[in-house]
């Protein structure tokens, strides 16, 4: 190989006079107010998907009373299911859950502007590599073809 291929990349310059949004002081870069915006919208959210499935599921199962077929006997209670509002009830129970895990994400973990990054996975401090650095490393059998790639270009 040549120094050429081996040599470190620079950074790539961004387009002139656009450097890009500063960075608050301490790190702060979330917008404020946002997480308990969040925080308030799965609270909300899970205790209204809560109370749907609890309306749908009443609305799914129905009690009646059959009256009696023989003189001096009491009637006959029959209890009917809906498949469709059970679904819904199903469905509504699986958002509250759902909305619920978000919830609790967002208290246990705190938000982005709290750790001090964006939120998705940024850690500070790491330097962003370009593609072209990126690599695999070399197994066994490539030590062999770099052997001879580099005879080739003695």
């Amino acid at each position: 190989m040549t120094e050429a291929d081996t040599a470190p990349l620079g950074v790539v310059p961004g387009p002139a006079g656009n450097s890009g949004p500063a960075a608050p002081a301490g790190g702060q870069t979330g917008v404020p107010g946002r997480p308990k915006l969040r925080q308030l919208v799965a609270g909300a959210g899970t205790l209204l998907f809560l109370a749907l499935a609890v309306v749908l599921y009443r609305h799914g199962v129905r009690s009646d009373e059959f009256p009696p077929v023989l003189p001096g006997t009491k009637g006959t209670m029959i209890t009917r299911y809906s498949p469709p509002w059970l679904t819904g009830a199903a469905a509504a129970l699986l958002l509250a859950g759902l909305c619920c895990t978000w919830l609790c994400v967002h208290l246990v973990r705190g938000t982005g502007s709290e750790r001090g990054s964006s939120g998705r996975g940024s850690q500070q401090g790491s330097p962003q590599l370009p593609p072209a650095a990126r690599y695999r490393p070399m197994g066994a059998g490539d030590q062999e073809l770099r052997s001879a790639g580099d005879q080739k270009a003695l």
